[in-house]
């Protein structure tokens, strides 16, 4: 994936991040980035070193029954200000970490 992502990263626009969760438990049940097994330092360095300088945002998927699956431990039940305040520190820390590309 790191080959594909470096030799396609001039045509990249924007970048939504979240993390793998394990187990997963549906296609709508992601976590914050740095709470799953993606190794997005490295995804984040690989895009850098091939020149990628755009925009990255979270976008979570998080199911709290919307797409049929109501996980007690949804994100998308909390209120939405903390939701952000979680979504920024949690790209912050992953962000800061040493990267490779």
């Amino acid at each position: 994936m790191l080959d594909h992502l470096r030799q396609h990263a001039k045509r990249v626009i924007g970048i939504q991040v979240n993390d793998w969760r394990e187990p997963v438990r549906s296609w709508c049940d992601r976590v914050l980035p740095g709470d799953g097994l993606m190794d997005l330092p490295a995804i984040f360095g690989t895009l850098e070193a091939a020149g990628y300088s755009g925009w990255y945002d979270v976008e979570l998927f998080s199911d709290n029954g919307l797409f049929g699956s109501a996980y007690p431990d949804s994100l998308w039940n909390l209120e939405a200000g903390e939701l952000a305040k979680h979504c920024v520190e949690s790209f912050r820390s992953v962000w800061d970490r040493p990267r490779s590309g």
